[in-house]
């Protein structure tokens, strides 16, 4: 069982289009929803709309009979630090009692001291998986718009515990890759070869996972170090081409409560950035 955790704020959209773009971009969809609120009329208007189209997004989603009653309400009597965070620790206890198998916590509404919360528990808490994610919109003015009608560049669902990872003092460590080694040169002859993006990026992604940058934040920094910006949405389409290719296989691995989505090169794809580098070492591009 996955509980989503979430807060109700000025804006019903913050609420609801996290959820949205989660199924629309996971196999799998929470099956309870716990809501806090507090008692002001805005925010009790704002809970009712929230409840109708996350009702229905996870009933047309999640194939288990969800309906209101998978909606849990949590009344807070102010929007202050102290009740949430009291409220906040006992449902997670209560949670993981109940053998939860996940919780994700969304702090993209609420305030900000409620995402340091999230946050700080999701890091603190090791009985029990718990994921953090924020969807981020490029641009405000699709800030109260549903999310399956604003333009899938213009967002993305982060998460933010696993993007942390790019703090690390091992990526930091194998980040370094001004070092003048052979292996080293040649890589970089070869991308300074390649003069068609698309391939620059395929080849950068697939020598990023063969050196063990093998999640998206930490391809991404690879591939950012390398002079090249890849959006989240852009990198999922092409993680899944490359899965679907037989290039990549992925699987999820647990790092105490963190769960992590791990990206591993296979034999197919091995002989893919070997082809690739030899096609291009002597200055020939793909198809030339």
């Amino acid at each position: 069982m996955i509980t989503w955790i979430t807060t109700i704020g000025w804006s019903p959209f913050a609420v609801i289009n996290p959820i949205w773009a989660y199924c629309k971009e996971y196999e799998e969809y929470p099956d309870r929803i716990i809501i806090f609120y507090t008692p002001y009329k805005r925010i009790k208007y704002n809970l009712h709309i929230c409840k109708k189209y996350i009702t229905e997004i996870l009933k047309s989603y999640n194939k288990k009979n969800f309906n209101e009653n998978s909606i849990e309400e949590v009344e807070i009597e102010n929007d202050n630090i102290q009740p949430y965070a009291d409220r906040l620790s006992k449902i997670i206890q209560r949670e993981k009692n109940q053998r939860t198998d996940k919780i994700i916590l969304d702090m993209t509404p609420g305030r900000k001291y409620m995402s340091a919360i999230n946050v700080y528990y999701g890091y603190s808490i090791a009985e029990i998986p718990i994921q953090v994610y924020y969807l981020h919109l490029e641009e405000s003015k699709y800030q109260d718009v549903p999310y399956p009608l604003s333009p899938i560049i213009k967002n993305e669902l982060i998460d933010i515990l696993e993007s942390s990872e790019i703090f690390s003092k091992d990526l930091e460590k194998h980040s370094e890759i001004n070092e003048e080694k052979e292996e080293e040169k040649l890589e970089k002859e070869i991308l300074k070869n390649i003069k068609t993006v698309d391939i620059k990026k395929d080849y950068l992604m697939i020598l990023s996972i063969k050196k063990g940058f093998n999640t998206k934040t930490k391809i991404r920094k690879f591939t950012f170090g390398n002079g090249i910006i890849i959006r989240g949405h852009e990198l999922d389409n092409i993680l899944k081409r490359f899965t679907l290719d037989n290039l990549v296989s992925a699987h999820f691995i647990r790092d105490d409560n963190l769960k992590y989505k791990i990206y591993n090169l296979t034999e197919k794809g091995k002989y893919f950035l070997r082809d690739l580098g030899k096609k291009n070492i002597n200055g020939k591009q793909e198809g030339d």
